[in-house]
């Protein structure tokens, strides 16, 4: 029993200390894959443990404090929104949020050597904001003491009513090895420290223009594995000066994978388009709606239909297959997106 015993010993000795490396085919690429993550947006008690390894860090303990859903869906990258921006990607990641009314698209370039951030498009509200990403290239294989930077500056929205600029920077280290365990299980993961600094500079013209001039900076964890999306991230609070912080500003966690994205209730989506629902048929209200292009996407990003919208009544999404879709309206100042789940 004692040779056991000791047998056991070593063999879980030697897996935690293992070092796990990560690869490109270690991404997730397949179009579909689809998952949800749990999260808390607001002020958060955190242990981060410590760097190096091997570590175990527990984080059982915070599922039960997480109330937000996201979902996560890699599109085909040829029929998302903006492919013309992004020729060079060949992956689509595709966030939508149960409780903030936004969605986020992530162009990547990933090949057998890199894996290269292209550009961001985030759409909240009636105000759509794209980041093109100047330099962003992570080398395969990515593993314990390695390191990246990005950087960029660009105009993320540029209208007659609001002209912003965005200058980022951010410093990432693998600085820890070891097993996380969540409430999914336990994984043997690689920690990567980041460091941000954002500067936001431009205008927004309410009566008159209103000056905008913000810097802010934070830290942030993520504890990553082969062949799943990523497992936890922890995020400081806005302008945090200790990168060992115990309180953070957000915290997100996987969930589970999903044959599909969750519906989220209809809102309205800007003061001039509202989606209605009526008797599992869809509809677009319009009022005094500036000329604009209305796309309807399946969930694999294709497009099905394409129209011109404008004026003010009642337009019926014509929709032949059950599913998830996602409804664009395009103009010169806004692009907006909402999912609708379709059952005929």
């Amino acid at each position: 029993m004692k040779s056991i015993t000791i047998l056991a010993l070593i063999l879980t000795t030697v897996q935690l200390s293992a070092q796990i490396q990560i690869d490109s085919a270690d991404i997730l690429t397949d179009i579909g894959t689809s998952w949800i993550t749990l999260s808390y947006n607001d002020s958060i008690n955190v242990s981060l443990g410590d760097s190096g390894g091997p570590h175990t860090w527990d984080f059982t303990s915070l599922a039960s404090q997480l109330n937000d859903t996201s979902f996560y869906n890699l599109i085909d990258p040829l029929t998302s929104p903006l492919y013309d921006s992004f020729p060079d990607a060949n992956l689509v990641r595709f966030r939508t949020n149960q409780n903030i009314s936004d969605s986020v698209f992530e162009y990547i370039n990933i090949t057998s050597t890199f894996y290269r951030l292209l550009g961001i498009q985030q759409n909240s509200n009636a105000l759509m904001g794209m980041v093109r990403i100047d330099s962003s290239t992570i080398y395969f294989p990515f593993s314990y003491g390695h390191s990246s930077s990005i950087y960029t500056f660009d105009t993320i929205i540029d209208n007659p009513d609001t002209f912003i600029t965005v200058e980022m920077t951010r410093d990432m280290l693998v600085d820890g090895y070891g097993n996380v365990i969540i409430s999914q299980g336990s994984y043997p993961c690689l920690r990567v420290f980041s460091h941000s600094t954002i500067h936001l500079s431009g205008y927004i013209v309410v009566v008159v223009p209103i000056p905008i001039n913000i810097t802010f900076s934070e830290y942030e964890y993520n504890w990553i594995t082969e062949s799943q999306p990523d497992l936890i991230t922890i995020t400081s609070l806005e302008n945090e000066t200790n990168p060992n912080f115990t309180v953070a500003g957000k915290v997100e966690m996987f969930q589970e994978y999903s044959s599909e994205i969750n519906e989220f209730p209809i809102e309205l989506t800007s003061e001039q388009i509202n989606i209605v629902q009526e008797d599992n048929l869809y509809f677009l209200d319009l009022y005094n709606l500036s000329p604009s292009i209305l796309k309807i996407y399946d969930l694999t990003g294709r497009e099905i239909d394409q129209n011109s919208i404008e004026g003010t009544g009642r337009i019926y999404l014509e929709l032949d297959q059950s599913g998830i879709y996602f409804v664009s309206i395009e103009n010169y100042n806004m692009n907006i997106i909402e999912k609708i789940n379709f059952l005929k």
